[in-house]
């Protein structure tokens, strides 16, 4: 299974507010959006299998300390 890695990019102002106003439209996140456009992109380029899938959401799972409750020492008022 792939997996989502991080990558920094430094972009034009004017195409970012384009991308989180297109994302925005499609009530995706900017990431999400890029992504599936990037896909879209290299598939049509050949460099991607044309029946690839985007990655689902990989926010479930085990994760160090999900679902247990806070002990009263931990909660700060």
């Amino acid at each position: 299974m792939f997996e989502r890695k991080s990558k920094s990019f430094k972009l034009d102002e004017r195409v970012l507010k384009a991308l989180e106003s297109l994302a925005h439209k499609r009530n995706a996140s900017v990431n999400r959006y890029l992504e599936n456009l990037l896909l879209s992109y290299a598939k049509q380029e050949g460099e991607i299998p044309m029946d690839a899938v985007p990655i689902g959401d990989n926010r479930g799972g085990k994760r160090k300390g999900a679902g247990r409750k806070a002990t009263s020492s931990e909660v700060k008022n």
